[in-house]
């Protein structure tokens, strides 16, 4: 496979999607964080694992799964398809940004 030398217009819309999904999975985490906070709490007062069976801390524990999966499949994707460049007419602390945030 060639590498990309010319760099796209925007990205992808598997780019995208992947963006949005991995954003409503953070999202998800986020609310259901205090319920994982909550079996890991009575796991360490009581060795108790049942907690962790119950269908909320498994659905956040596949959430977290599945955001490791999404971003490496991202990481795969920014280096074959390529991403696009900065506009021109970002001011310098975006850019700045940009470039720092993103591998």
């Amino acid at each position: 496979m060639s590498a990309i030398t010319i760099a796209p217009k925007s990205y992808s819309t598997i780019q995208k999607a992947l963006h949005w999904l991995v954003a409503l999975i953070i999202i998800e985490q986020l609310v259901l964080g205090e319920t994982m906070t909550d079996a890991w709490r009575a796991f360490e007062k009581s060795g108790d694992l049942t907690g962790f069976s119950s269908p909320v801390v498994l659905f956040h524990i596949w959430g977290g799964l599945s955001i490791v999966a999404f971003a490496v499949w991202r990481l795969v994707l920014r280096k074959t398809k390529g991403v696009p460049e900065i506009p021109a007419e970002e001011p310098a602390m975006l850019k700045l940004a940009a470039t720092v945030t993103h591998i």
